[in-house]
Formats: C-alpha cells, sequence, structure tokens
C-alpha cells in the first residue's frame, strides 16, 4: 500500500486489514475447533465452537461500518477503493466459513449423541489444507 499524504488515512487502512486479519484467526480457530469436534464427537467443544461465530458476525459488522466511514470521508479512488472493496470481499468470505464453521460444530453435537463409536474421518487432511491457504491468504493481506 502507498503512503498517502494524510496519515491517519493510512492508519484507518491499517485498522481494516487488522480487522480482517483478526477475523482470519477467529475463522481459523473455529473451523479447527469444528473439525476437532466432529471428528471426536466432541458435543462440549461443538457447543463452543458455535457459540463463537459470534465474534466473527461483529467483526465483519465492524468492517463494513468501518468501510462506510471509509469511502464516505475520504472518497477513495483507483487503489484504494479496490483495496476496501476486496476487504469487504475477504471479510464476507471469512464470515461465510464461520458459519459454515458453526454449522460442522452443531453437527458434531449431534453426532455425539447417534454415533458413539467413533468412525474415521478425514478431517486431519481438509484441515490441514485449509490451514495452508488460509496462512497464504493472511499473509498476503498483511503485507497488503
Amino acid at each position: 500500500m502507498s503512503q498517502h499524504i494524510v496519515r491517519a488515512y493510512d492508519a484507518e487502512f491499517a485498522e481494516l486489514d487488522r480487522m480482517v486479519a483478526e477475523m482470519g484467526g477467529h475463522a481459523e480457530k473455529l473451523l479447527s475447533d469444528a473439525f476437532q469436534a466432529l471428528e471426536k464427537r466432541d458435543a462440549a467443544l461443538g457447543e463452543l465452537a458455535a457459540s463463537s461465530d459470534r465474534q466473527i458476525d461483529d467483526l465483519e459488522r465492524r468492517v463494513q461500518d468501518r468501510a462506510i466511514h471509509m469511502i464516505a470521508k475520504r472518497q477513495p479512488m483507483a487503489n484504494d477503493l479496490r483495496h476496501i472493496m476486496t476487504v469487504l470481499k475477504i471479510a464476507g468470505d471469512l464470515e461465510r466459513v464461520g458459519d459454515l464453521a458453526k454449522n460442522m460444530a452443531k453437527r458434531a453435537i449431534a453426532l455425539e449423541y447417534i454415533l458413539r463409536e467413533s468412525i474415521a474421518l478425514p478431517t486431519d487432511v481438509l484441515l490441514l489444507l485449509w490451514l495452508h491457504v488460509m496462512g497464504h491468504s493472511d499473509d498476503a493481506v498483511a503485507k497488503g
């Protein structure tokens, strides 16, 4: 990201990026917990994971509010506007990941009572793949 004449503008972009990175961390943790709950049939972990989706939803709302404020106040153009729009898209995608992980956690709660014996699920491979992809995208956002 290029430097702007008004340092507060750069700080607003940095805060927007920080919020999305925080969302990514919460989504990563939620998905990891949901996978573990599903694999271990752990209803308590499933309930904890399902309830933590609220943090992601709240962060998405804050990102949207901040982006709207920046657009209204700064009237960004070109790269700045693309940056804001990309952050909004990423935030929406992370919120959806959180919703899907919450649904997985809810299935883990149901499975604990249905299936008492452990059935091998390939969750470890799926989780490692997702964490690898998210790690690269988080790094890209952090680097700007």
